[in-house]
């Protein structure tokens, strides 16, 4: 089966370069997330290029990263199965512009096109396309431009929504009645440690809430400064980290502590319930002392790095919020499809952040195996 698909998109690649593209790519974000097939498998063979009015084209910038190819190869593959003739218009921002290869997607008869637009860099090439009688979809931030439907990606709940986890997990550890923490951690925790704070204060007043702010960015010693922040600061038993590389450094700090809790290696400041101290006039809740004990603490990431997969894969850390890469660009396709149709549109549509869990790791993984297969990739970024 792989070697189908496999076959599949080398097909739909060479056709794009015949059309005129260039070499590697990537692509964009959609409205809603949708359950991702646990074999992503295409239904129909791939629909030749012609100048049709149903074929759609995808600007992307020439490069190999894991978004723009796990983007690409989801353009394609749905594309493919809705029977739209699609090819890859591409630029480099050096020979060719995103202007360009637009141009290059009138040329070929393209209908409908779909522009990456990051903190609106492609406004103009929006509007050239716009003028130019296209179908336009904007993807991944949310922007004005003049495109059809601007599809975004949350990019400010998501880790909101890691906190309701985390707070969720401290419910089902039974440990609502005990005053546990939860710490909120990286290079900047204000912002979401105050959005979870108003949380806590209305729904989960039993718990507590702190923030630690990562100050290197060497990881041994933020290993260090984390585990000593830990060691005087008992009683947190969930813990959001905010950086891709932040829940390794969790983890392994969190490691580091059992093992001077274990072996009563520990400063003797760490073992005082009334060393917590408390944060912007908030008062913390009483503490139990069951919580003094080995920390067992629950640790959330953020993002889909190779590092977070293994974490999650062992079960160090209970789950990351990761961008859909596969999803946006799915989603992108099947809403230009019924712009094709007719259909009018809401001007936005949001794409969720999932949280991957260990249960739910696969169906992610099976999409991430085929793109580091089919283009070479060394590893997710």
């Amino acid at each position: 089966m792989k070697r189908v698909l496999s076959v599949f998109l080398i097909v739909a690649l060479y056709i794009s370069m015949l059309a005129g593209c260039t070499d590697n790519t990537g692509v964009d974000p959609a409205d809603g997330t949708p359950e991702l097939p646990s074999t992503p498998v295409p239904t129909i063979e791939p629909a030749p290029v012609t100048a049709k009015t149903d074929l759609i084209g995808f600007v992307v910038k020439d490069e190999t990263t894991y978004a723009t190819c796990t983007m690409m190869y989801g353009f394609l593959q749905t594309a493919a199965e809705l029977g739209n003739p699609s090819m890859l218009l591409k630029y480099d921002d050096k020979n060719t512009t995103s202007m360009q290869a637009v141009q290059q997607g009138i040329d070929a008869g393209c209908k409908g096109i779909i522009i990456l637009n990051p903190s609106g860099a492609n406004d103009n090439t929006i509007s050239f396309a716009k003028s130019n009688g296209l179908f336009v979809i904007s993807a991944v931030d949310k922007d004005e431009s003049e495109a059809d439907v601007n599809v975004y990606v949350d990019s400010e709940n998501h880790q909101f929504e890691m906190c309701n986890a985390a707070l969720d997990r401290m419910t089902e550890r039974s440990i609502s009645k005990k005053g546990g923490r939860i710490l909120i951690y990286g290079y900047d925790p204000t912002p979401l440690y105050e959005k979870c704070l108003e949380t806590v204060k209305e729904f989960y007043p039993q718990y507590g809430v702190l923030s630690f702010r990562r100050t290197t960015t060497s990881r041994e010693d933020a290993i260090i400064e984390l585990a000593e922040y830990l060691l005087t600061h008992r009683g947190i038993c969930s813990l959001v980290a905010i950086g891709e590389a932040d829940a390794a450094v969790a983890r392994d700090a969190r490691e580091k502590i059992r093992k001077q809790v274990e072996n009563k290696n520990i400063p003797e400041e760490a073992s005082a319930i009334e060393g917590v101290p408390n944060e912007n006039g908030y008062t913390l809740p009483e503490i139990s002392t069951a919580l003094y004990e080995t920390p067992e603490i629950t640790i959330f990431g953020n993002g889909f790095t190779d590092e977070n997969i293994k974490l999650i894969e062992k079960n160090a850390i209970r789950g990351a919020s990761i961008i859909p890469y596969y999803d946006i660009a799915v989603n992108c396709v099947m809403l230009m499809d019924r712009l094709l149709k007719g259909e009018t549109l809401p001007s936005y549509a949001k794409v969720n952040r999932p949280i991957v869990r260990q249960d739910t790791l696969e169906k992610y993984m099976t999409v991430y195996g085929e793109v580091k297969e089919l283009f070479n990739i060394d590893k997710a970024e």
